[in-house]
């Protein structure tokens, strides 16, 4: 992860298992902010039932799943992260879990975010 001031100044540049299982959470935590980037390439979506889906996020070598699941209106209401799989984390490294719960919902410019 690469942290920059002012998109010039590097700040903070770590590639550590931990923190690439961090960012792909919190990339799949704000796609119900971001709902464009859900139709992204690296993404493959998979219905589990009528109202969840498990989203797999491909990227770099790197593999993540989370289950989303939706309210009956269709607004994003839960992740919950199943692991990311690093192959390049040496043992004893173990992927942790994680819930990002339901938030309040707002509209901004047509669309409706978490």
């Amino acid at each position: 992860m690469l942290i920059k001031m002012n998109a010039l100044l590097p700040v903070a540049d770590t590639k550590t298992p931990e923190t690439d299982q961090g960012s792909m959470i919190r990339f799949l935590g704000e796609l119900c902010w971001f709902p464009a980037a859900a139709v992204s390439d690296y993404l493959q979506w998979e219905q589990t039932d009528s109202l969840s889906a498990r989203a797999t996020i491909r990227y770099a070598g790197l593999t993540g799943t989370g289950n989303f699941h939706f309210s009956p209106t269709g607004g994003c209401c839960a992740l919950m992260p199943r692991g990311i799989t690093i192959a390049k984390a040496a043992p004893p490294w173990r992927p942790g879990k994680c819930a990002i719960p339901p938030g309040k919902h707002s509209r901004r410019t047509g669309t409706r975010r978490k």
